[in-house]
């Protein structure tokens, strides 16, 4: 654990230099407590991937260092969800019976709430519990109808992708290909609905003032999620031949065709470039925003963090899950976002 502790407070620092190192230190503290909790819920959900209970807490913790301990444990559960769920369209290994009886379960979910008919679905079930759990908390009622509309787009980006990777849809427009793309990925990368979620776990009744505001800079952030998340994953991603930003712009395959790494280089700075503006344009909207908990900086620093750790290769690859790159997505000084990690 001593070990996972530094390499969680030099992630931190890095991605995070705005920080205390007194804070870093508080963050690492929290996740790595909320982590050792997470176990229990993913005995009673064996489909949650418990192997990432150390990148989530500490993903929650970021969003939520002040927060009441439960409501960390949820947010954490969130993101947990938000794996197995992207695992089960990404995988293939489920029909595609079984996989639109899901969308409609969770759609269920979304639209009645823990209340609403029981799912079946392995992967709905924990998501259930959990919603039971929001709906608790005091300011749910003023956020629901923006975490559903939120959720259901996810659902349905989520939907589009999975057709489009099965050849049931025709790809994003050729004309933008990137702009197309995000139009769906910013929603699919589930950070929107996690980060509106997590308002009303904070319990900070002055967001509520600002609600449009904090939306459009939760979408903002997802938008910059994914394409971090493309930078970092493309390698796997093209090995699993899974739609990805930077393949859309490279469509030419091959390692040894000196066409396709060129295409391939052009593609990434392209999207780097796109990632900093977005990441700019996120800290734009941040600033127009002000809430007695700062929830509108902490979007902004689960971002961040997000950068640091795709910068690595692959979320998964934090711990050494899935191997993935050592090279930082932040500078020490902040002054340049990076997400580049080879291919």
């Amino acid at each position: 654990m001593p070990s996972a502790r530094r390499m969680l407070k030099t992630l931190c620092e890095r991605a995070l230099p705005h920080a205390s190192g007194e804070d870093a230190s508080a963050m690492v503290t929290v996740a790595l407590e909320v982590s050792t909790e997470l176990p229990r819920l993913c005995e009673r959900y064996p489909v949650l991937p418990g192997e990432l209970s150390l990148p989530v807490a500490l993903t929650a913790a970021v969003q939520h260092r002040r927060c009441e301990h439960g409501g960390l444990l949820v947010q954490a559960g969130l993101m947990l969800w938000a794996f197995a769920f992207d695992d089960v369209l990404d995988l293939g290994s489920q029909s595609p019976h079984t996989v639109r009886q899901l969308l409609e379960e969770c759609g269920r979910l979304a639209e009645n709430g823990s209340r609403g008919p029981h799912p079946t679905h392995e992967v709905a079930l924990p998501l259930r519990e959990l919603l039971e759990t929001l709906e608790k908390t005091t300011l749910w009622p003023d956020i629901r109808s923006l975490w559903c509309r939120e959720f259901s787009l996810f659902l349905e980006a989520s939907s589009h992708e999975y057709e489009l990777t099965r050849g049931e849809r025709i790809g994003p427009d050729a004309t933008d290909v990137i702009g197309s793309y995000l139009q769906d990925a910013g929603h699919s990368i589930a950070l929107p609905w996690l980060l509106i979620a997590g308002v009303a776990l904070c319990e900070d009744a002055s967001a509520l003032r600002s609600l449009d505001r904090l939306y459009a800079l939760a979408v903002k952030c997802g938008v910059a999620a994914r394409l971090a998340n493309d930078l970092g994953t493309f390698g796997r991603e093209r090995a699993e031949r899974r739609i990805n930003a930077v393949s859309l712009l490279a469509p030419v395959a091959g390692d040894s065709d000196a066409r396709a790494r060129s295409q391939r280089a052009a593609a990434r700075r392209a999207i780097q470039q796109r990632l900093e503006r977005e990441v700019a344009e996120a800290r734009s909207l941040a600033s127009e925003i002000s809430t007695v908990s700062s929830i509108e900086q902490k979007f902004l620093d689960v971002v961040l963090l997000g950068l640091a750790v795709y910068g690595r290769g692959d979320f998964r690859g934090i711990v050494g899950v899935h191997g993935g790159q050592n090279r930082p997505a932040v500078s020490r000084r902040g002054s340049r976002v990076r997400a580049d990690a080879s291919a």
